[in-house]
């Protein structure tokens, strides 16, 4: 497929505001669903390229999605090999924050979905390849990439930036792509969620949300099915561990990128 431009990541990182930015533009068609998930072979890989390339207006100069799971390797496998056999040419984006500001972000998403019900030090700090911390290691998901597609296919933004410039970010990836970079738009100044992240689901919302369809009844009815969820606290010896885990992975992203990212707490 031809024309591609998918954003990889990361998750909590701003997808769901890049994604909508671009939908506004008149020669890129982003799917209306969001994540596609195709590259990922528990997910939606099994309906095949032809369902794939249904969810694009062929008409469209440039074709997206936006999926964050791409960027969750060694929990999801094999997705940058499945995209390249797909979509060699593609070009790709990947959004990132603060690593620990991620985590916690991440951590409260799951507890909101009612996917995490662990104490947020004992989640964090589980052994072995741990989901929040792999997803937070940028360039460990980048260099996954790296190994399919040319440096200059991939194109990386801060959260920061994407809130504070989104003109800028969005005419970039315009000149980037080939489309219209003067376009402009009033929905460029709205920042959007995938999910409010602010409750998490009472017993009742627990069990209805197991039923089809279940989901979509507790967002509606989210104030009587959710309670609110407070912004974790990490300890110090949480915060402590996670600098010791991240920072190998920070130096070699600043190394490739040429960010200082000073501002970063690793």
């Amino acid at each position: 497929m031809n024309g591609m431009l998918i954003v990889i990541g990361a998750m909590k990182c701003g997808t769901s505001t890049l994604h909508q930015h671009l939908r506004l533009h008149p020669q890129i068609s982003m799917s209306r669903v969001k994540e596609l998930d195709f590259f990922v072979s528990e997910r939606t890989w099994p309906k095949g390229v032809e369902w794939y390339r249904s969810r694009f207006d062929a008409r469209a100069a440039v074709r997206g999605e936006s999926s964050p799971n791409y960027t969750k390797w060694p929990k999801f496998d094999g997705v940058p090999a499945r995209m390249h056999s797909v979509a060699p040419d593609a070009k790709l984006v990947y959004l990132m924050r603060d690593p620990i500001d991620r985590i916690v972000s991440h951590y409260r998403h799951n507890v909101s979905h009612g996917r995490e019900t662990r104490p947020v030090d004992v989640a964090l700090t589980e052994p072995g390849p741990n989901n929040y911390v792999t997803s937070s290691s940028y360039w460990l998901q980048i260099s996954k990439f790296l190994e399919f597609y040319a440096p200059e296919q991939l194109r990386l933004f801060e959260l920061r930036e994407l809130n504070s410039e989104p003109r800028r970010v969005v005419r970039e990836l315009c000149e980037w792509v080939g489309v219209d970079a003067a376009f402009d738009h009033a929905g460029l100044d709205r920042i959007h969620h995938s999910s409010s992240d602010k409750g998490r689901p009472t017993e009742l919302g627990r069990r209805i949300q197991e039923y089809p369809g279940g989901r979509a009844v507790r967002t509606v009815l989210s104030r009587w099915l959710e309670e609110p969820l407070p912004k974790p606290v990490l300890a110090l010896e949480t915060r402590e561990y996670l600098r010791e885990q991240l920072a190998p992975d920070v130096a070699a992203l600043r190394e490739f990128w040429g960010r200082d990212l000073a501002d970063w707490s690793v």
